[in-house]
């Protein structure tokens, strides 16, 4: 991430030294905005579902949002993503603490919050404990919904 003084700098040693990545992320900061714009746009008229980190932070007072947050501990997550990878328990550890850095810092930057604060959601799940079918049926009753509606 860059930020305040040093995007000019930033952005032309990244040029200058072809990472396309950082110039992208700048980009995006430009466009960010008008994007959420639209996604609360189209939220606004009908039933959604956001699966973003922080997505809460988009509508935090909206009375018909239920903020969820799926969390599992870390060796769990792990032995899941080697599976679901098919990589070594070494490199799907680094990959999810790299993937984790990755949110925290874009939720900060974004929403200024942790991603991981309980006081964010309205339901804090252990996807560890539930079976995948469970957790819709929780997240459905949250939201005053039944599977055969």
């Amino acid at each position: 991430r860059f930020g305040g003084r040093l995007n000019a700098l930033a952005l032309a040693v990244a040029m200058t030294y072809g990472a396309t990545g950082a110039f992208r992320e700048l980009e995006l900061r430009g466009t960010l905005p008008e994007l959420g714009r639209k996604v609360i746009g189209e939220v606004a008229r009908r039933p959604a579902v956001i699966l973003a980190a922080a997505a809460a932070q988009a509508l935090p007072d909206h009375p018909g949002a239920v903020h969820v947050r799926l969390w599992a501990p870390k060796d769990w997550r792990v032995a899941a993503y080697s599976r679901t990878e098919l990589v070594d328990r070494a490199r799907a550890a680094r990959e999810l603490a790299h993937a984790d850095h990755v949110e925290r810092t874009w939720v900060r930057a974004l929403f200024d919050v942790r991603v991981d604060d309980p006081a964010l959601y309205t339901v804090v799940l252990d996807a560890s404990r539930l079976a995948p079918d469970r957790i819709v049926d929780v997240l459905l009753a949250a939201a005053g919904t039944s599977p055969g509606r």
